[in-house]
C-alpha cells in the first residue's frame, strides 16, 4: 500500500509540474526509446535455489548433481512526454520490458535410481511508469548532455515452466508457476542528444533498479538492479 501511495504522489507531482503556466507556454516534447538491460544480478535467487536443491539431492543419496543457468538480456520500449519547467524538463513515461529470461538445466547422477534431468524456463516482464526529470547541458551546437532521473512504480510478472524432465523427475514436466508483484523503481540515465532539424537522437547509458520479489515455494527471489542502454527519438 505504501508503494502505491508513493507512486500516486509521484504522479501528482509530475501532473502539477506539467500543468504549470510555465510548461503550458512552451513546447511539449514527446519521446520514444528502445531499451536493453543486462541480466545483472537477476538470477542470483535462482542460483541460490539451485545450490541448495543440489545439496539436498546429494544428501538424499545421489552421486552428483550439476546445473547451469543461462540468462538473456531484456529488451523494452518506452514512450513519454516532457514539458519545460523552470530548471529543466519534467514529465512522465510508460514502458514495457520483456525479460530477462533464463533457462536452468539440472542433471542428477545416481546409481540408486538412475540419471535424471530437469529444465526450467523463466520468463520475466515489467511495466514501468516513471516520473522523469532531465536537465539540458549544451556541449556544442549539435550535442547536448542531459543528466536524467526517473522515479516511479513497476509491475512485474514471473512465469516458470518445467519444459522437460527425465527418469524419476518425469512427473514434473509441464508444471508451471507464476507470480505478479509491484513496487518502487528508479533509473539514472546520463543521455547524449544529437540535435537534427526536426528530431533529436537520444543515446543513453542507464542504471536501473526494479521492485523486489520475495521467494516462495515455487518462485525464486528476484532483486534486480542493472546496467542498460537506450536509443530513441525526441520530437
Amino acid at each position: 500500500m505504501k508503494k502505491i501511495i508513493v507512486g500516486v504522489l509521484l504522479t501528482g507531482i509530475v501532473v502539477s509540474l506539467t500543468s504549470s503556466s510555465y510548461a503550458t507556454k512552451n513546447k511539449v516534447k514527446p519521446f520514444v526509446d528502445l531499451e536493453m538491460f543486462l541480466p545483472g544480478n537477476v538470477s542470483d535467487g535462482t542460483e541460490a535455489d539451485m545450490k541448495d536443491g543440489a545439496q539436498a539431492i546429494v544428501n538424499s543419496g545421489a552421486d552428483s548433481v550439476s546445473y547451469k543457468i543461462e540468462t538473456t538480456a531484456a529488451l523494452g520500449a518506452r514512450v513519454g512526454v516532457l514539458f519545460p519547467v523552470e530548471f529543466g524538463d519534467a514529465g512522465v513515461s510508460v514502458g514495457y520490458i520483456a525479460g530477462p529470461n533464463s533457462k536452468t538445466e539440472m542433471n542428477i547422477n545416481s546409481t540408486l535410481v538412475g540419471n535424471a534431468g530437469v529444465n526450467i524456463d523463466r520468463k520475466l516482464t515489467f511495466i514501468r511508469v516513471l516520473g522523469e526529470f532531465k536537465k539540458d547541458m549544451p556541449i556544442n551546437d549539435n550535442w547536448t548532455f542531459k543528466p536524467s532521473v526517473g522515479l516511479g512504480i513497476a509491475f512485474g510478472q514471473s512465469k516458470e515452466t518445467v519444459t522437460s524432465a527425465t527418469a524419476y523427475l518425469a512427473s514434473m514436466a509441464g508444471d508451471s508457476y507464476s507470480k505478479s508483484w509491484s513496487g518502487f523503481t528508479w533509473e539514472i540515465s546520463p543521455t547524449f542528444t544529437r540535435k537534427y532539424t526536426t528530431v533529436d537522437l537520444n543515446l543513453a547509458v542507464k542504471y536501473a533498479g526494479f521492485p523486489k520479489l520475495k521467494a516462495n515455494d515455487n518462485v525464486s527471489k528476484i532483486d534486480w538492479s542493472t546496467l542498460g542502454f537506450s536509443i530513441g527519438l525526441g520530437f
